[in-house]
């Protein structure tokens, strides 16, 4: 059984999950930064997909560029990426983009660093299944619900994310919600229990 749990700013945050109360579930946006610090990532709300590309092509070099697509798709048919290294054939797709929603980070087990991250209290929830159904409930709308996977790629979406966050074992919920706002959602008592780090 996997153990999951939540690390919180306050201790006095640890006693709604327990007793009852509003807690709050935020847009992905909210932990979108230019680097990585805590629970604030580059990565977050970012979808990178490619098929026949090689990767290289999308790191710099010390004196050359990288391909870069920040936004739609680009099909490239029979073309040549050239560097100082040599010349890379190009035949297949990049979709790039920005999606919001809602997410709500949960870690899988002990994660000693969040205590070095400032967090000052931890709670394990008791019955994921539950919690899930209470949010999809008050949000009017299905999660996905899944373990975020860790990659040297650049390939990126709401559940793969760069290696550098794997620290954080997080599993989480997603809600595809259109002009995502932080919606404070009532969760019943007992269902979460304090924990140790």
């Amino acid at each position: 059984m996997t153990d999951y749990r939540i690390y919180l700013n306050e201790p006095a945050h640890a006693d709604t999950w327990i007793n009852g109360g509003q807690i709050p579930v935020s847009p992905a946006s909210r932990y979108k930064s230019d680097t990585r610090q805590g629970v604030f990532t580059p990565d977050e709300n970012r979808i990178f997909q490619s098929s026949g590309i090689p990767e290289h092509v999308f790191q710099p070099g010390p004196s050359w560029g990288a391909l870069q697509v920040t936004e739609g798709t680009v099909t490239f048919a029979n073309c040549t990426f050239r560097n100082p290294l040599g010349e890379t054939a190009l035949n297949g797709t990049v979709h790039a983009r920005n999606e919001d929603g809602l997410i709500l980070s949960i870690s899988r087990g002990s994660v000693a660093r969040w205590k070095d991250e400032g967090k000052q209290a931890c709670i394990r929830i008791v019955n994921i299944v539950k919690l899930r159904s209470v949010l999809d409930a008050a949000i009017g709308v299905k999660s996905v619900a899944d373990e975020v996977r860790y990659t040297v790629t650049m390939q990126r979406d709401h559940f793969l994310k760069g290696r550098e966050d794997q620290w954080q074992r997080e599993y989480r919920f997603f809600w595809a919600v259109e002009n995502p706002q932080v919606t404070w959602v009532e969760i019943p008592a007992g269902i979460a229990v304090r924990s140790d780090f």
